[in-house]
């Protein structure tokens, strides 16, 4: 179905990956449903979220979606559920923060779709709000993860995309060439599946470098 929408074929980045421990489809939903599962109110992290219109567009801050990986582990989401703040919006303003605190400076395309995600009315709304992610406790968890990755700055999400976002998934689409062995080693790059914090299935894609008008 996202094929016809995506067009062209699927290039997955086989070289990057040869040799290396990776999750299959099958595996990343059984990760992703234990974690749930073991968590305290996990009826509240699975409510249905009233989800944005549907939208398309290209961005140079892609890789923010690398950080759902590394905030969907259960040592994470046990801090985040801590925060008792699990509403509309409350993982994509988790993202926000972590981006933040990666000192990037998300780019316009990105900002006005997590706005909208949000429930916000425009980006300056979003800016505007006060911080009460409460994210210092995850922040140094993940600092402490991968503080010996030179990808953990900026540098992480400062990658072009085209999302393809439905009230139901959401699909990335990245250019092969920027596939990185590190990130990949981290598995920040695997398809994360089905997102309960974010009420959407999430799936990576690669083209290479001939697929024209997808890249910003």
């Amino acid at each position: 179905e996202n094929e016809a929408v995506l067009g062209g074929e699927d290039i997955l980045p086989q070289s990057a990956s040869e040799g290396l421990t990776s999750l299959d489809s099958s595996e990343q939903m059984g990760r992703h449903a234990d974690v749930t599962a073991s968590l305290p109110g996990r009826d509240i992290l699975e409510t249905d979220q009233e989800a944005a219109p549907g939208s398309t567009f290209t961005t140079r801050s892609g890789g923010l979606f690398y950080l759902i990986d590394a905030l969907n582990r259960e040592d994470c989401l046990d801090l985040l559920w801590q925060n008792r703040r699990i509403a509309h919006g409350s993982g994509w303003l988790w993202l926000f923060a972590l981006a933040r605190h990666l000192h990037e400076d998300l780019d316009q395309p990105m900002l006005q779709f997590i706005a909208e995600q949000c429930g916000c009315l425009d980006v300056e709304s979003l800016l505007a709000l006060p911080d009460t992610t409460n994210m210092d406790e995850v922040e140094t968890l993940l600092d402490t993860r991968y503080r010996d990755q030179d990808f953990w700055n900026a540098s992480l999400i400062q990658v072009p995309a085209r999302v393809i976002a439905t009230a139901s998934h959401i699909d990335v689409c990245f250019p092969l060439a920027t596939v990185r062995l590190p990130v990949r080693l981290a598995a920040l790059d695997v398809n994360p599946g089905w997102v309960p914090w974010l009420g959407r299935v999430v799936t990576f894609h690669y083209r290479d470098g001939a697929s024209e008008g997808l890249w910003p």
